[in-house]
């Protein structure tokens, strides 16, 4: 039964009238006039689950959002700070476009991939806006991964945030060339996630980073999310650290050496 509601849900959200329907009684349909730091994006659509990292009174209560109404504080001005209007910015795993559409004011190109026909249908909702940006329906695997996607199109990403809720292992298996090219990587990393998906094997862990180390990588972590004083005071984690933490979720930093 549950197979057949999946069959009917991604049949329906393809339907204009319906899929609007069905998106606003069953998610709700939020909206918000959008800023990351200095940067005015402007109206932005969302589910009323997404809503809440832009909702004040969750500030300092929910993760990643502190008391300033920033969310994901050093993730964010990490993009500003290596921004080149002359670069191509890759966003994997792009959601209804929060860091695309940041992104589409600092860089030449913008190409994203999300392949959630929900997050799909705000994603091009809320990039409409933007001249410069390229969405891709499709998720990204070890497979259909971003050698093959630089092979096709002979487009070479300058910096590639992902963010793909602990499949981010099998987006860089099988991606040598792209590693050799060396662009910068802003990662969401998603332990207890990956640990769940491999039996609570840590060596899968170990064996990511390692791929970094070995390709001349150097890595910085923060702890965006899992901040003790995040949590309780709303304060964020505002810098990059060589030591790995040790919480279930935080950012990495890979920049060539």
């Amino acid at each position: 039964m549950s197979k057949i509601k999946k069959i009917l849900k991604n049949i329906l959200i393809y339907i204009p009238v319906i899929n609007y329907l069905f998106i606003l009684f069953n998610y709700k349909i939020m909206k918000i006039d959008l800023s990351i730091h200095k940067y005015k994006i402007g109206k932005m659509l969302m589910t009323k689950n997404n809503y809440q990292i832009y909702d004040r009174i969750n500030a300092g209560k929910i993760t990643g959002l502190d008391n300033e109404m920033n969310y994901e504080y050093a993730f964010s001005k990490k993009i500003i700070e290596l921004a080149d209007k002359n670069k191509v910015f890759f966003d994997i795993g792009a959601s209804y476009g929060h860091y695309s559409s940041l992104a589409c004011k600092l860089f030449k190109e913008v190409y994203c991939f999300e392949g959630d026909p929900l997050e799909l249908y705000f994603l091009k909702k809320n990039l409409k806006q933007f001249k410069n940006v390229k969405i891709i329906n499709k998720f990204l695997t070890k497979n259909f991964n971003i050698d093959k996607i630089i092979k096709q199109t002979g487009v070479i990403p300058f910096l590639i945030k992902i963010d793909v809720e602990g499949d981010e292992i099998q987006i860089l298996e099988n991606c040598q060339e792209t590693l050799k090219i060396g662009p910068n990587f802003l990662i969401e990393f998603h332990k207890r996630k990956i640990l769940n998906q491999n039996k609570n094997d840590s060596l899968v862990i170990e064996n990511f980073f390692s791929i970094f180390s070995k390709n001349g990588y150097r890595l910085k972590f923060n702890g965006h999310h899992d901040y003790e004083n995040l949590i309780s005071y709303g304060i964020p984690d505002k810098e990059w650290n060589e030591k790995r933490p040790i919480t279930n979720n935080f950012a990495v930093l890979a920049t060539k050496i």
